[in-house]
């Protein structure tokens, strides 16, 4: 199992898309796409 931080958990256990997640934490949706896709290419 990769590891997971509250923003992967989101999309990936909670099914919310970024602009769900955008909406969710008040950053933009360009924030959340750069940071989940960090994330995955450090975690995969």
């Amino acid at each position: 199992m990769k590891p997971q931080t509250p923003l992967s958990r989101l999309r990936d256990e909670f099914g919310l898309s970024q602009t769900e997640i955008a909406q969710v934490t008040g950053k933009s949706k360009a924030e959340i796409s750069k940071f989940l896709a960090l994330h995955d290419k450090v975690c995969s």
